[in-house]
């Protein structure tokens, strides 16, 4: 009997649960142009911020993975995020004059992806550090229906070989035009590198080019 698969964003909290970390892609593959742009700071690199400037505020974006609802001492609410990026994940402390605002809003549900500014907060034992962020907003996917910007491709070494390689380069050379594409590689651990395609393999967009590369885009 044949099985139905699961879908991407079911299979991915799956393999997040039960191995710790993503095989097949991420849940932000969606969002790569922009949580992966230099608008923002890396969460998985938090620890190489300069902070010799107290009053710094950082831009940072990334995926809700869970909201913890708390009440202060003064019986104001407030919340703890956790939030995660391509290259890790960090603890954010949300205060009553952003967490209100964001949950009337909608924002603080898990599966948000949000971009916010943040104080990076560094613990006196420990010197761990975390995130005070202000300033929540929900970001969108960088393609729209108008299809501006370049193809970008998401594909995982875990997965992804030759093969892989080879049938995409069939679909792209049968769909000639003027839009660039760009192959994301990405290692279970973070690693990832970015190629953007020789003039050769630019496309013109087109439901059928949509549906023959849908499982990476």
């Amino acid at each position: 009997e044949e099985v139905e698969e699961w879908p991407k964003d079911e299979r991915l909290e799956h393999e997040k649960e039960l191995l710790g970390f993503y095989v097949t892609g991420h849940p932000l593959d969606k969002f790569r142009g922009i949580v992966d742009s230099d608008r923002f700071c890396r969460l998985g690199l938090l620890d190489e911020l300069d902070l010799s400037d107290k009053r710094a505020r950082f831009p940072f974006a990334g995926l809700i993975r869970k909201v913890e609802h708390r009440t202060t001492k003064a019986g104001k609410p407030f919340g703890i995020l956790e939030i995660e990026d391509f290259t890790g994940s960090s603890e954010a402390l949300c205060w009553p004059e952003s967490y209100m605002p964001a949950r009337e809003a909608g924002l603080l549900t898990p599966g948000k992806v949000i971009g916010f500014k943040a104080q990076v907060l560094v613990d006196d034992r420990t010197e761990s550090r975390k995130l005070a962020a202000a300033g929540l907003k929900e970001l969108k996917p960088r393609r729209g229906s108008n299809g501006k910007g370049p193809l970008e491709l998401s594909l995982w070494m875990a997965r992804h070989d030759r093969g892989t390689l080879e049938e995409i380069h069939t679909v792209l050379t049968a769909h000639p035009g003027k839009t660039p594409v760009w192959l994301h590689f990405q290692s279970g651990s973070g690693q990832r590198v970015t190629v953007e395609c020789g003039e050769e393999f630019k496309v013109t967009r087109s439901p059928d080019l949509e549906k023959a590369l849908a499982k990476w885009v």
